[in-house]
């Protein structure tokens, strides 16, 4: 049976090396029959030549007859209303995919409207499928160029969706259309690795998302009760999924929602996530073992516009377990609402159930500035406090906040918390923007960073090693967060943790006294790719051995090297390169805060790839 391709203007992903692929051109006025015995609809490797309009076949004949190696080249034009990409086969691993791909110049429009159950809904409906890639740009274009673009005409249940799927890679393509009409063009959902309500059991797992648009309305926005109430859900058991390089806006509840005990070691990382009518990234029942890496998370809620509405965060954490690094957190909370934990990161806890208590997270290395209430807001409710706590706060930029940098706040319930639970900070800068540094302590009201490190008793974190200074930003006004030459926060960051006792000083078992800072990649396939975090060990960073991490045993806290590094007990330990093998360091020491100071360019590391400055708002298109 010959190799196929499908050609339709979607992007091409790289040619399999032991096959000849057949390339099919579709439009959206095709007619010619397939054939994989003749010419029909057959092109060449980024050429339709001859097989534009009519002469191309159309999406449905598509996704009927491809199979397993076809590329299918999506070319310019309008499809229907009940035309998607949903082919009736899977691919059968990486290496063997069926390919949607952009072709040519102008934009590839989808306008599906239908209905359908819960897999098959959408314009890119992957539900049930796996090892299926959608490329919006084209054979020629550069990465990142997005022809294939959703504007639905009226208001419909989904985008698209990727629930129950193996494998599948949706990129460089735009979903919804920012500030789109009358708010009936958008979406109920917007993008699905399943809905927390829907019914039946899915496994979603190995999905890449990835540098993508999607947008999404709130009913206050158009005054309609059509509205996008999650623009991205992950729930059910959705595992090992890639969610990268994205812009996320606007939804009536979360833009970004990791919803479900079972969503576990997804990767979060590098997106600009914003939503001005409640909270921008969440994670919220949701399993542990997720990594937050890179990301700027907004929620810029504006109470004289919607004052019908309930502010949001800019991160909100009811989940453990995660790794929360390297994020910038702003403009969370709304400044009508003092008295509630609301802000930039808030974590909750004690809720019903117990099962969605922010326990044992590690958050480092954030910048959290310019939220209307707090940098940082935790929250007891009701009384079930058990399992709260044992949070690790490191080296994180907490200021600009007209209230307090830290408020703990008990929504009813005890205080008296269980003893051994306290959250512990070490090495971080809180501020406001009145120049007040303190933590607004639950019963106590306001204190200052001597008075905070001081505090005692289960009732309260426990603070070390508090800063108080002038950050000294590049431009704060405009939300430019890099540090300027003259910061003292420059080099100020801690190591995280530390080689214990039961460590032999040689070999690939690295045993430490807290292996929750870093992430365990082992459980990815390569394909995705993932890689282990770096690390330096020794007594001092300049002296210190680089070495990657192979797999992490949280448990009983060791750590698989790469390969073997001398190293003595106390000796301490430091994040040196990120998920994706970028620098994360660039002195003696890591700075305060997400965005790494670089002396000798005179600028900085936005590791992993936060844009200081950037905003949501490129509307559909050829780009």
């Amino acid at each position: 049976m010959p190799v196929h391709y499908i050609l339709v203007s979607l992007l091409c992903l790289p040619f399999l090396a032991n096959a000849a692929p057949t390339y099919y051109c579709v439009s959206s006025n095709g007619t010619s029959a397939w054939d994989d015995g003749g010419d029909n609809c057959i092109g060449s490797v980024g050429d339709c030549t001859g097989l534009t309009g009519t002469a191309a076949c159309d999406l449905d004949t598509a996704n009927d007859e491809a199979v397993v190696e076809d590329v299918i080249y999506l070319q310019a034009g309008t499809y229907g209303t009940g035309e998607q990409i949903r082919p009736a086969r899977s691919g059968t691993d990486n290496d063997n995919r069926i390919t949607y791909q952009a072709y040519g110049d102008g934009q590839v429009t989808m306008n599906w409207t239908g209905t359908g159950g819960y897999t098959d809904r959408g314009s890119i409906a992957l539900g049930e499928r796996d090892y299926i890639t959608v490329n919006g740009a084209g054979p020629s274009d550069e990465d990142g160029t997005r022809r294939i673009v959703h504007i639905p005409t009226g208001f419909v249940s989904t985008y698209g969706n990727a629930c129950g799927s193996e494998g599948t890679i949706v990129k460089n393509v735009v979903l919804g259309y920012r500030n789109g009409g009358d708010g009936s063009i958008t979406a109920s959902r917007g993008w699905s690795a399943c809905a927390s309500t829907w019914e039946g059991s899915f496994t979603t797992i190995y999905n890449v998302f990835e540098n993508n648009e999607i947008y999404g309305e709130h009913d206050a926005q158009n005054d309609s009760t059509e509205e996008t109430q999650d623009l991205i859900q992950v729930a059910k058991d959705s595992d090992y999924n890639l969610y990268q390089d994205n812009i996320i806006d606007s939804a009536s509840h979360d833009a970004l929602y990791i919803s479900s005990t079972l969503a576990t070691n997804n990767v979060v990382r590098n997106n600009v996530i914003s939503n001005d009518y409640h909270t921008a990234c969440a994670l919220w029942h949701a399993g542990g073992n997720n990594l937050w890496e890179g990301n700027e998370c907004r929620s810029s809620f504006d109470y004289d516009q919607w004052p019908g509405a309930t502010p949001g965060n800019a991160l909100q954490l009811s989940a453990p377990d995660n790794i929360i690094r390297y994020n910038i957190i702003h403009k969370g909370g709304a400044a009508d609402y003092t008295s509630s934990a609301l802000g930039g990161l808030k974590t909750t806890s004690g809720t019903s159930g117990g099962d969605s208590d922010a326990t044992d997270n590690h958050i480092y290395n954030n910048t959290m500035v310019k939220n209307r209430n707090h940098s940082y807001g935790l929250q007891y409710v009701g009384t079930n406090f058990l399992d709260l706590g044992n949070n690790r706060m490191v080296n994180n930029l907490l200021y600009g906040n007209p209230y307090s940098g830290v408020l703990v706040q008990y929504a009813g319930g005890s205080q008296n918390l269980p003893d051994g639970i306290r959250d512990k900070w070490f090495t971080n800068m809180i501020g406001t923007s009145s120049g007040t540094d303190y933590i607004n302590a639950a019963d106590l009201g306001g204190r200052n960073a001597s008075e905070a490190e001081s505090l005692s008793g289960p009732t309260y974190p426990e603070f070390t090693d508090i800063i108080t200074v002038d950050p000294l930003f590049t431009n704060y006004n405009n939300s430019d967060y890099t540090l300027t030459e003259s910061s003292t926060l420059i080099d100020r960051g801690t190591n995280l943790t530390i080689i214990t006792g039961s460590d032999s000083g040689s070999g690939t078992s690295l045993y430490v006294a807290d292996s929750k800072y870093f992430y365990d990649v082992s459980g990815f396939p390569t394909w995705m790719g993932m890689q282990g975090d770096w690390i330096a060990v020794g007594s001092n960073l300049s002296g210190s051995a680089k070495v990657q991490i192979a797999s992490v045993d949280y448990v009983n806290n060791i750590i698989t090297l790469e390969n073997s590094i001398s190293r003595n007990v106390d000796d301490l330990v430091w994040l040196w390169k990120d998920s994706r093998g970028n620098l994360v360091i660039s002195g003696d020491a890591p700075d305060i805060g997400a965005l790494e100071y670089k002396a000798e360019d005179g600028g900085v590391i936005t590791s992993p790839g936060v844009r200081p400055g950037v905003r949501p708002g490129v509307r559909p298109g050829v780009r």
